[in-house]
Order: structure tokens, then C-alpha cells, then sequence
């Protein structure tokens, strides 16, 4: 049986440590250079280029104690400038009492629902953490109608290459929420973690990616297009996504269908921008269409960008690790449990436990 080595290099995925210019990566320096070039091949050619950061505005719309009055729980109205004039959404956070400033889980979620079944928020806070949620359809709504909601105030619609789908406008809320999130002060500033499942977390890994004040991410069955490799892997291919849901990428991206092994990138790119910062993947046994080895293969392929820092990315296993197991002592974690494409409990546990270890809780 062949090695989880020898097939990733038999993927013959681009070269991560070496610069467009034929050149290798040379150090940290070098690395910040590269990783300006992964960007732009991603927003060229997957998610579409963000708009420029225009900070956000918020309004606190209410405040009350909350789970026993062991925490406070605020709602907020974010606001901020477009080309069509100014946007605005909803923004819920939930902060545990506590003496000392609390790091941040920032969700973007399916449902409007507090808490949800994808979302323990009682559960998280007594890990330590505050948690925010935006629904990401109070952003634009996922579906092909490139006219509402944050879609609309960029014309969208135009569908030109090169321009963001849905999956950007999400990203771009994220981060106009982390405006809103440093600015309290009960929350750390070095402590805000963006996460999202399956589609959302494409979305959380796109939004850690660009904005550097995101101090770590959580991708949960991200899969094609997200946090699992293209090339060799199972279930979900370009030709799929695109087919099914074209209007969560730039147009762009229609031009690699049925022809990966060409692409000047893959998802190992999207995972190795966000280095030096922690990064959690979650996998599930029963979800082929995303591929837990492909994930695997994925972390183990942007590896390199942590150890330039002198950070372990994770432990290099020979093959697949068994279910519901997780490899956590690097900067990089993966987990695979059993089960189908879900946001579990068992994930959150997962999640949290890497993140208080990170961030020292």
C-alpha cells in the first residue's frame, strides 16, 4: 500500500515553495512575497478579487445577560459603504463573564437560529471563548440572483472573470465583522478565529487568508474548492461545483473544468496563506464528495509555509489516521471522525480544545 507521501507526489501538485518567477522561496521574506502570489492566482482564478477593506460602523441594538447569567449576550447592526451606498447586517455576540479579555469564534452560519444544531454557543463559552455568528444569507443569498443583498452593491451580476461570486461576498462580510469584533473590549485582539462548514467553511478559509488580523481558522468539510486537494481526489470535482453552484466563484474558475492537473494552483495555496497562524480542518468518514484524505493531503502539502516560521505544521502519518482520531500537536490540526458532512458536537470539541491550547486558555 502505498504511503500518504508517495501519493501526494503523485498528485504532482504546483510547487508551493517556489516563486512565479522560477525562483525558490527564500525565508520568511521570501515567503511573505509568495504567499501575495497565492493570493492573487486564487482571487484571479477561484473566489474573485475582494473589494478594498472599507472598516465597518456597528450599533449596539441590544444587550442581556444570557446562560445563567454566566454571559452577555449582544446584537449588533454592521454597517458599511459600497458602491450603491452603505450595507448593513446583523451581527450576534456572546462573551462569557470573565475578568480578562475572551478570544473569539466568529461563525458564519446556515441558519439564523441561536444557538443552532451547527452552533453549541453555550458549549463555547464554557470552553473559554466568546463566539459571534453572522447568517450568511443576511449577506446575499445563496443562489444564483446576483442582485441582493452585498452581491447587489458590487454588480455582480456582470459575471466578469476575475470577479467575486458569492463565496467572496461572505468573506468580505467576515471581515467587516472582525472590524466590529476588535473594537470590544472584552475580546482579545490577537484572539479572533473565523470558522464555517462546508461551503462557509470555503468562506472562512478565504476570509483568514486575506485578512491578516484573523488570528486562526476553522474549516469543517470545506472540501472542493476548499480544503481539500483537487488533483486525485474523490467525489466532488470542478466540473461538479461549477455546475451545481457557478455563482459561489468568480466566472473565472469555469475554465479548469476537466482540467485540474493544468491549474497554476490548488487548495494547498488557500491553506498556506493563512501560516503562520493555527489552522484546524475537519474531516468525516461518510463524506466522500469531499474527500477526508484529500484534506489530509492538504495540510500535509502546506506544510512548509509553518515550518518556515519554526512551527510544526502536523505529524506526518504514514496513512490515513483511523476515525475519530486527530492529529493536533502542530500548528496545523486534522481531525476525522465518523459520521456524514455535519457541523457535530464531536467537530466543536475538536476545535476547541486545539484553539484553547493555542491561544493559552
Amino acid at each position: 500500500m502505498a504511503t500518504l507521501q508517495e501519493i501526494l507526489a503523485a498528485r504532482k501538485l504546483p510547487e508551493l515553495m517556489t516563486m512565479n518567477d522560477g525562483g525558490a522561496v527564500a525565508g520568511i521574506g521570501g515567503w511573505e512575497k509568495r504567499r501575495v502570489e497565492l493570493l492573487d492566482v486564487l482571487a484571479q482564478e477561484v473566489y474573485g478579487v475582494s473589494p478594498a477593506p472599507v472598516p465597518a460602523s456597528w450599533k449596539l441594538e441590544e444587550e442581556a445577560a444570557a446562560y445563567a447569567d454566566k454571559a452577555v449576550e449582544k446584537r449588533f447592526t454592521v454597517s458599511f459603504d459600497t458602491p450603491k451606498g452603505v450595507f448593513s447586517f446583523p451581527l450576534y455576540l456572546a462573551v462569557p463573564r470573565s475578568e480578562k479579555p475572551a478570544p473569539c469564534i466568529l461563525l458564519m452560519n446556515f441558519r439564523a437560529q441561536i444557538p443552532d444544531e451547527y452552533y453549541p454557543v453555550e458549549e463555547i463559552l464554557d470552553h473559554g471563548f466568546a463566539t459571534a455568528c453572522v447568517y450568511y444569507e443576511d449577506v446575499s443569498s445563496d443562489d444564483a440572483d446576483m442582485e441582493n443583498g452585498l452581491a447587489g452593491c458590487y454588480s455582480l451580476a456582470e459575471r466578469r472573470d476575475g470577479q467575486m461570486g458569492k463565496i467572496g461576498c461572505w468573506a468580505y462580510a467576515m471581515s467587516r465583522a472582525a472590524d466590529v469584533l476588535l473594537e470590544q473590549p472584552e475580546l482579545r485582539k490577537d484572539g479572533i478565529i473565523t470558522a464555517g462548514h462546508s461551503r462557509l467553511g470555503k468562506t472562512s478559509l478565504w476570509c483568514a487568508a486575506q485578512d491578516r488580523r484573523v488570528a486562526g481558522c476553522i474549516s469543517n468539510d470545506a472540501g472542493c474548492s476548499g480544503d481539500a486537494v483537487t488533483r486525485g481526489k474523490l467525489g466532488e470535482h470542478i466540473v461538479d461545483i461549477t455546475a451545481n453552484y457557478p455563482f459561489w466563484f468568480s466566472a473565472s474558475y469555469q475554465r479548469h473544468r476537466n482540467r485540474e492537473e493544468q491549474m497554476p494552483f490548488d487548495q494547498h495555496f488557500l491553506l498556506a496563506a493563512i501560516a503562520p497562524r493555527p489552522l484546524a480542518i475537519g474531516s468525516a468518514q461518510i463524506d466522500e464528495w469531499a474527500d477526508p484524505q484529500s484534506q489530509l493531503l492538504s495540510c500535509i502539502a502546506a506544510g512548509p509555509a509553518w515550518q518556515l516560521y519554526g512551527l510544526g505544521a502536523l505529524a506526518m502519518p504514514q496513512e490515513m489516521i483511523p476515525v475519530d482520531s486527530a492529529l493536533q500537536d502542530g500548528a496545523v490540526s486534522f481531525h476525522y471522525r465518523s459520521g456524514t458532512h455535519f457541523l457535530s458536537r464531536r467537530d466543536w470539541q475538536y476545535y476547541l480544545n486545539f484553539f484553547a491550547k493555542k491561544l493559552k486558555l
